[in-house]
């Protein structure tokens, strides 16, 4: 007998076996299949089967898969796609009119390769380079959701800068192609760096220090592994920070390891120098200042400073600085320049308030209007006193006639000019006794002064009652500096006083007429 299968299979059989298998008696051998792409498959591929005949026309063709899958396309027509999973034998069975011939067409798949990836690192450090190996195949592509494709071979290489999956598909002898695929996830580098210090003052982006000045580097967040060097330059080689002095330039270097095993090294080059800093101290105030007062100072010489005691100055940094002790303090400033420091002391001497207190003869008891009450003040330190409404003495006692409820503002003002003030309320009943009456007297407006270069003190006197003037210019001690009887004044008239002897200073002028007396501030 023939063969029984073949690519252009065509059947004989003889007439006695007719009833014995299943194959169309008639063995004419007009039946041809071939493939319209290939005979030979990979699993999941599909090939396209046609079928002719030497007949011609009328003519059909019934297909089946003897491996009873049902990996065809269609059961009839002359052409037909199939998809089987292994290796199979397609019948095809020609009809002519009732004339049939029947043929097998075999198509061979080949099995996928199994191809698989293997990473060098499944969670490398950033930056890092992650290796990628292909196994299971002949040819390799390779490919990642950030670049693709990325390369070819068994064994390449990517750069670790972000989370990703990567690919590979891989092609086999039979050209059957595989594919894996891996998700490749990042450590993060320790988030660091490093900052020198030299006499307490950061050097920010300044890399010389002076070569007799202790250098400090030291790591911003401390919470990693440190390891310093050049061993044998810097001490210790290890932890958070270490110190050194530079007498030639050093390059200065640190690997910080993280607790996730990634590390990341970094150099700093610090260069020596020489130029320290002189400071200068000027004041803008009195360096002797009251109680409560503040000192003004102005440094110059260097680039940044620092103040202790820190937390009596308004801003430690600053070059015009602001004191504000409680008690006579020793500052000192320090000054940074080109990485070196330098150093000056300033005293702030502070004098004490005057102490005062104030009592009354009414004992806070409600008053007639015309009743005066007496005020004494109590102060041991205390030389003179202004009392609020235009005079200053060094009186302690005095009654006050005021007219109507009043708090009365009292100063004691110590030798050295220092102030403090007390208050006292005189509590008035202005239904009883008789009214103290204010619409006529004089105001400090109803006569201006002035003075001009060369020790003039100009008066000029508005409305004010006729008669004789006289004028006192007082220091602050309560002194009478100069006295000047001008004789009768009346309204609206003008005086020039000779005051060129006066020291400069701040006074206060009284000018006292008929029936008032009023207090100016004037500055010499």
């Amino acid at each position: 007998m023939r063969k029984l299968f073949t690519k252009t299979s065509r059947l004989f059989v003889p007439v006695a076996m007719a009833c014995a298998i299943f194959f169309s008696a008639n063995g004419y051998g007009q039946t041809t299949v071939v493939p319209m792409t290939t005979d030979t498959i990979c699993t999941g591929d599909t090939a396209k089967l046609a079928a002719s005949s030497l007949k011609g026309s009328s003519v059909t063709f019934a297909w089946a898969d003897t491996s009873g899958s049902t990996s065809l396309s269609a059961s009839a027509g002359d052409t037909v796609s199939v998809f089987p999973t292994k290796t199979t034998h397609y019948r095809v069975i020609e009809d002519s009119l009732g004339t049939k011939d029947t043929t097998f067409f075999a198509v061979t798949v080949n099995a996928l390769p199994t191809v698989k990836m293997t990473l060098s690192d499944t969670m490398p450090c950033f930056r890092d380079t992650l290796w990628l190996f292909g196994s299971g195949a002949k040819t390799y592509t390779w490919g990642s959701t950030l670049k693709d494709p990325l390369a070819t071979g068994d064994t390449v290489s990517d750069i670790s800068l972000s989370p990703r999956t990567y690919w590979v598909s891989g092609i086999d002898s039979n050209g059957c192609t595989g594919v894996d695929t891996a998700v490749n996830l990042i450590r993060i580098l320790p988030t660091e760096r490093v900052q020198g210090y030299v006499g307490g003052f950061s050097l920010g982006i300044n890399f010389n220090v002076c070569n007799d000045e202790v250098l400090t580097v030291k790591s911003w967040y401390g919470t990693n592994t440190y390891t310093w060097g050049p061993a044998g330059t810097v001490t210790p080689t290890t932890g958070p920070e270490t110190k050194l002095t530079v007498i030639t330039a050093t390059a200065v270097t640190l690997k910080i390891d993280s607790s996730n095993g990634c590390s990341i090294n970094l150099t700093n080059t610090y260069f020596p120098s020489t130029d320290k800093p002189a400071l200068s101290v000027t004041w803008r105030s009195d360096s002797i200042i009251c109680f409560g007062d503040t000192a003004k100072v102005e440094i110059g010489g260097a680039v940044n400073y620092s103040w202790t005691p820190s937390s009596m100055v308004a801003d430690s940094t600053a070059s015009n600085a602001k004191l504000t002790p409680n008690v006579t303090t020793v500052y000192t400033v320090k000054g940074l320049k080109d990485g070196c420091t330098g150093e000056k002391t300033v005293k702030v001497t502070i004098n004490p308030l005057p102490d005062i207190t104030l009592s009354q003869s009414s004992n806070g008891n409600i008053l007639c209007a015309d009743v005066p009450d007496t005020i004494t003040i109590l102060s041991s330190t205390g030389v003179v006193f202004d009392w609020g409404f235009g005079v200053l003495s060094s009186g302690k006692i005095k009654s006050l006639l005021p007219g109507k409820t009043s708090t009365i503002t009292i100063a004691a003002l110590s030798a050295q000019g220092c102030r403090k003030e007390a208050q006292i309320t005189i509590n008035v009943d202005t239904t009883c006794g008789v009214r103290v009456g204010l619409d006529n007297a004089i105001k400090n407006s109803d006569i201006n002064t002035y003075m001009v270069d060369g020790g003039e003190l100009h008066l000029k006197f508005g409305s004010i009652p006729s008669g004789n003037v006289d004028v006192e210019i007082i220091n602050l001690t309560g002194a009478i500096a100069l006295r000047f009887p001008l004789g009768e004044i009346t309204s609206n008239e003008n005086r020039v006083l000779n005051v060129s002897d006066l020291p400069s200073g701040v006074y206060l002028l009284k000018v006292s007429g008929k029936d008032y007396e009023i207090v100016n501030k004037i500055m010499r």
